[in-house]
């Protein structure tokens, strides 16, 4: 019992760190409050299980997961690309509301408030997927696939480029670097990973459902990301180990589940309201948050 525990608070910490890490990718270095983080999570999940239920393999709707992801995150960055900080953060936010609402109201595809299950046995070059190790495994190689990603992006000099269009848009310009492009490279990297961990979410959880792509959802990953430090990506880990412990740890107080639930939303806003009026930086950052 404690053993399968464990692995769901490993499962767990390695979706919300996929999560944080993207925020992070766009907030902390390009300087993009991306409030659609959460929208190519949904995206993901519901691409996946839809895929998967009507015969699609397993690889072939990651495939598709990553695609869609791309064509969404074009598409964003399309109709944002000449919006500064916090115009892009407003559009991004109506993006997500826009994507919850199809979730929502496209019963015919999405079920709507209904929810999609998986009822299949998932396969996997013919091996089947049914246990929470081989979730465990799936996600986690995900995880360690972004943070090589996020390395070569170091060791390539693009990260660097993320910076200055965080710092200083118009130098980029003038330097002749395209800053729509250089922009929608970090939604882009973000978006992908957050819709595979969608993908994987919903392989886990067997059941998806709007109200899991809720901006609700959103401030969890936000807490996580300010806790940890904004521009620090190891910072971001430690963000999530303790909001994850934090979280958890409210099981085991005597309170009524009808309370735990609004318990935690006061919590992740009280945290997030006294370090960005006392530590913007959060405790491992780089740079302020604003």
């Amino acid at each position: 019992m404690i053993e399968q525990y464990l692995i769901h608070l490993l499962i767990l910490f390695g979706i919300y760190l996929i999560l944080s890490l993207a925020l992070n990718l766009n907030a902390g270095y390009t300087g993009l409050i991306n409030f659609s983080i959460i929208s190519f999570f949904g995206i993901g999940a519901y691409t996946f299980v839809l895929l998967i239920s009507n015969g699609f393999y397993f690889i072939s709707s990651l495939i598709f997961v990553v695609i869609l992801s791309l064509i969404a995150s074009f598409v964003l960055n399309f109709f944002t690309k000449n919006l500064k900080k916090d115009y892009f953060a407003t559009a991004s936010l109506a993006f997500s509301f826009l994507v919850y609402s199809i979730f929502l109201n496209f019963v015919f595809l999405t079920k709507g408030p209904y929810g999609i299950s998986i009822t299949k046995t998932i396969f996997i070059f013919g091996f089947p997927i049914y246990s929470s190790i081989h979730y465990l495994l799936m996600i986690w190689i995900a995880v360690i696939l972004f943070v090589v990603v996020l390395v070569l992006l170091k060791k390539s000099n693009i990260l660097s480029f993320f910076i200055a269009l965080k710092n200083n848009e118009n130098k980029l310009k003038t330097l002749g670097k395209n800053t729509s492009t250089i922009r929608f490279y970090s939604l882009a990297i973000s978006a992908i990973f957050s819709a595979l961990a969608g993908a994987f979410f919903a392989v886990y959880v067997s059941y998806i459902h709007p109200s899991q792509f809720t901006l609700t959802e959103f401030v969890i990953i936000l807490t996580m990301v300010i806790i940890g430090g904004v521009g620090s990506f190891r910072g971001t880990a430690i963000g999530v180990i303790f909001v994850i412990f934090l979280t958890e740890g409210i099981r085991f107080l005597n309170i009524s589940n009808t309370i735990i639930g609004p318990l935690r939303q006061i919590m992740y806003s009280s945290i997030l309201i006294i370090l960005l009026l006392y530590n913007k930086k959060g405790f491992f950052g780089k740079m302020d948050f604003d």
